[in-house]
């Protein structure tokens, strides 16, 4: 029987390899931005059995991808080892895959990211005219909320009495508003998000135009939300600048060891039909 020496195979190992590699690469890419549409925040990533599957699943990849260049480079010159350990931490990254995909993706308010912004603490104020118009939410957080809405003079005296103050929250219906003592006036709102919203606020005074100012009221997430810290879309990014990094460093490394693999490949000799060997 003819020996098949390594010249022969090499060139399927080779594009075995790259389609394989490509394939590699193209799952992982993949995977690494759903993981950025699914996981919210990174105490989704790390507080949740999803998203700390996520984490275990690629921590398994690099000994399966460091195994599956050694035994290239082993069958490249020849040798044959034992794909044991390979199979087992595939089998392993294929049990965990099957337990991820059992789990919801950690979506609760909890795992929300941590806003940026500063909720407000006190009344934000806007001047129009000679008035001092000082608008809150009080309690500041979602849900049915009053709408407390000051107006001061800065003039003394004051050259008209206000005679009604009407509000426009989150560029929803107008609302007269009720007065108070003190020149505070109140209506009751729906507060449905957090963050920044538009308040307009139009004050009315005898024998003076009306005076109309806008301002931008921070929302407060309810305690407990909002609270799972930055969001993982950075640290997807630098995962794949990584990946794409390595990628190309193989590349390169690849290319640098081809002229000496061409050498060794030569040395071999080739095959004939008699399947003798001739160097």
């Amino acid at each position: 029987m003819a020996r098949i020496p390594r010249a022969d195979w090499r060139p399927v190992l080779d594009r075995t390899s790259r389609v394989g590699g490509l394939t590699f690469l193209a799952a992982l890419a993949s995977g690494l931005l759903m993981s950025a549409q699914l996981v919210p925040s990174v105490a989704g990533l790390l507080g949740s059995v999803y998203g700390g599957g996520l984490v275990l699943k690629s921590l398994l990849v690099v000994p399966v991808l460091l195994l599956a260049l050694v035994t290239r480079e082993r069958l490249r010159r020849g040798r044959t080892g034992s794909v044991r350990i390979e199979a087992g931490l595939l089998v392993l990254v294929a049990l965990v895959g099957i337990v991820v995909a059992t789990q919801p993706p950690p979506v609760a308010p909890r795992f929300q990211p941590t806003p940026t912004w500063q909720a407000d603490t006190a009344a934000a104020a806007t001047q129009g005219d000679d008035l001092l118009v000082s608008t809150e939410i009080d309690p500041n957080s979602p849900g049915n909320r009053f709408l407390v809405v000051r107006v001061d003079s800065v003039r003394r005296p004051a050259p008209a009495p206000v005679t009604g103050v009407s509000a426009q929250w989150a560029g929803g219906d107008v609302q007269q508003l009720t007065q108070g003592n003190d020149g505070v006036w109140t209506g009751s709102v729906l507060v449905t998000d957090i963050g920044p919203t538009d308040v307009a606020v139009t004050v009315s005074r005898t024998g003076m135009p009306d005076v109309e100012v806008a301002t931008t009221w921070n929302v407060s997430p309810l305690p407990g939300t909002y609270a799972g810290g930055p969001p993982i879309t950075r640290y997807v990014a630098l995962a794949l600048g990584a990946l794409v990094g390595a990628w190309l460093l193989l590349l390169v490394v690849e290319g640098l060891l081809l002229p000496r693999r061409k050498e060794e490949t030569a040395d071999d000799g080739v095959a004939v039909d008699d399947g003798s060997l001739v160097g």
